[in-house]
């Protein structure tokens, strides 16, 4: 990845759109676009991040203290997604069984609208009661979701994150 300061590994400092530096690594944080294509690294796999940056940028000991930074960056970035999926499949676990008698709820009333649809024959009242049960599918899945999403977001992620822990930084001058 070609950037123009190390911090750009840590940090979004974008160049301006014009610039031949402007690229998908100095947009965001660069660690944050690796971090996020890690679901195609195996676990085994060494990760080397290849760093070129203005030769007035380097010196001996700065791959040393960019693969130190770039290792903490990202268990604090872990931590980070797994504080926050905790906090959302807590969330979704709390509202699961309100959501489950709403979804009850909302399901035998569009079962009633139906049935006077058919009785009537209005395309509104159908409209309604079709509405009805589409309302409470989604209402069932928001906390569903919840609890899912972020444990297998966590277990697709995990080799990768596992083989990033261990990642090195080279750095090489322009």
């Amino acid at each position: 990845m070609v950037l123009e300061r190390p911090e750009q590994l840590f940090v979004a400092d974008p160049p301006l759109p014009t610039s031949p530096a402007y690229n998908r690594f100095t947009v965001e944080p660069a660690l944050a676009v690796v971090r996020r294509e890690a679901w195609r690294i195996r676990a085994h796999h060494e990760v080397v991040l290849d760093v070129v940056l203005p030769a007035e940028q380097v010196h001996d000991a700065l791959a040393d203290e960019l693969t130190g930074a770039a290792r903490r960056w990202m268990a604090v970035a872990d931590e980070i997604d797994a504080s926050e999926g905790e906090a959302a499949t807590v969330l979704g676990r709390r509202n699961l069984l309100p959501a489950v008698g709403l979804f009850a709820g909302l399901t035998l009333v569009s079962v009633l609208v139906l049935a006077l649809a058919r009785a009537t024959d209005e395309l509104f009242v159908r409209v309604v009661g079709q509405g009805l049960g589409v309302a409470a599918w989604v209402v069932l899945w928001t906390p569903v979701e919840r609890i899912s999403r972020y444990r297998l977001d966590r277990v697709s992620r995990a080799r990768g994150a596992r083989a990033l822990a261990r990642c090195t930084v080279e750095v090489r001058a322009a």
